[in-house]
């Protein structure tokens, strides 16, 4: 089979979808949302701006996020923002974020708003159990915003030292990483430089090398 090799970023998502089908389509590519990247405002006493990106379903972990934030906001001020269409349990899920006036659920944004999104963040959170790779991380650290994520699955891969990295069964692991962010804005600039340095590692040529050794070890 040949392979095209494509200019621009790639999320191993992609990559995974298309070494299932064996064909590495133009059509099949994944930007990262990222536009200009906004400069970090002091967070002082205003509320903490957590942003979450992903389908609302078990394995994203909300429903902990959501017991971390309400820690967070037994010392300080704190929003979470909650971006992503419905997916399995979504109704549950729901149910109980909307126990928290913390929190407002926006659903499904386009490009351009998610971008905005990102813009406004503090800290960005991706609490999954488990993912096979979790684009939003390096949508994330693209746009310049703090991350904290967990060992689930293939996440410590994706965000290197440039993340806060917890166990994703941890709320209090979840909460104490929010708040060293929120109180610390020389480890929020640090890890903001360093997620666009580990944003910028992932490119369509190193696509194509990880889809050639998945079909040696295939084989």
């Amino acid at each position: 089979m040949a392979l095209r090799l494509l200019k621009g970023p790639f999320t191993v998502d992609a990559f995974q979808r298309l070494a299932e089908v064996g064909v590495l389509r133009e059509e099949d590519r994944v930007e990262l949302i990222a536009g200009q990247v906004v400069e970090m405002t002091p967070i002082g006493d205003r509320p903490v701006r957590v942003l979450v990106v992903g389908n609302l379903q078990p394995r994203k972990n909300l429903v902990r996020l959501l017991g971390a934030v309400r820690r967070v906001a037994a010392t300080r001020a704190v929003s979470l923002r909650v971006i992503g269409p419905d997916g399995y349990q979504a109704h549950e899920i729901r149910r109980a974020l909307r126990d928290s006036a913390a929190v407002e659920i926006v659903g499904y944004v386009d490009d351009a708003r998610l971008a905005e999104e990102y813009a406004q963040a503090d800290v960005f959170a991706y609490p999954s159990i488990y993912e096979g790779f979790g684009l939003p991380v390096l949508e994330a650290m693209a746009s310049g915003v703090p991350v904290v994520t967990t060992t689930g699955g293939s996440l410590p891969e994706v965000a290197g030292d440039a993340a806060l990295i917890v166990d994703p069964f941890d709320e209090t692991a979840m909460a104490d990483a929010i708040l060293r962010l929120a109180a610390d804005a020389d480890l929020r600039r640090h890890l903001r430089d360093l997620g666009r340095a580990r944003a910028a590692q992932f490119s369509w040529e190193r696509a194509a090398a990880r889809l050639v050794d998945v079909y040696r070890d295939a084989m």
